[in-house]
C-alpha cells in the first residue's frame, strides 16, 4: 500500500514551468534586446555620418555650380536653393538634415568652408566634418 501511494503522488505529469526556467528565458531575451539596441544605435549613427558626408559633397557641387554662373560663392546656403536656377533642394540648404546641422562660413570670392556637426553628440553622430572649395572632407 505504501508503494502505491508513493508512486501515485510522484507519477503525475509535470505542468508549467519552474521559476528558474522562466527567469533564464527572460534573461536571454533581455540580453538579445540590449545587444540588438546597441547595434541598431551604432548603425544609425554610422548612417547619419555617411549621410552628412554625402550632403557635404552635394553642397560643394552646388557651390561650384553657383560660382560658375554668378562668379562668386553665395553668402548663405539658402541662396543655393532660392537662386534661379536652384542648385540644391531646400531640404538640404535649410541648415539641418539627418541628425546633422550644416553651416557655411569663411566665404570670400574664392574660398568657403561648410561644417557638418551632429545635432546631439553621441546620439545623432560622433564626428563633425568640414569641406572647403578644394573638395576634401576632413574630421573636425
Amino acid at each position: 500500500m505504501f508503494v502505491k501511494f508513493w508512486s501515485r503522488k510522484h507519477s503525475k505529469s509535470k505542468k508549467g514551468f519552474t521559476l528558474l526556467e522562466i527567469i533564464v528565458v527572460f534573461s536571454i531575451i533581455a540580453i538579445v534586446v540590449v545587444v540588438s539596441f546597441v547595434n541598431f544605435r551604432s548603425a544609425r549613427v554610422t548612417a547619419n555620418e555617411t549621410g552628412a558626408q554625402t550632403a557635404l559633397n552635394t553642397l560643394r557641387q552646388a557651390m561650384e555650380q553657383y560660382r560658375i554662373i554668378f562668379t562668386g560663392y553665395p553668402i548663405t546656403l539658402g541662396a543655393l536653393s532660392s537662386s534661379n536656377p536652384p542648385f540644391c533642394d531646400t531640404a538640404l540648404t535649410s541648415g539641418s538634415r539627418q541628425g546633422y546641422n550644416f553651416a557655411l562660413s569663411n566665404v570670400t570670392q574664392a574660398t568657403y568652408t561648410i561644417t557638418a556637426s551632429p545635432q546631439q553628440v553621441n546620439v545623432t553622430g560622433n564626428r563633425s566634418f568640414q569641406i572647403t572649395e578644394a573638395g576634401e572632407i576632413v574630421n573636425v
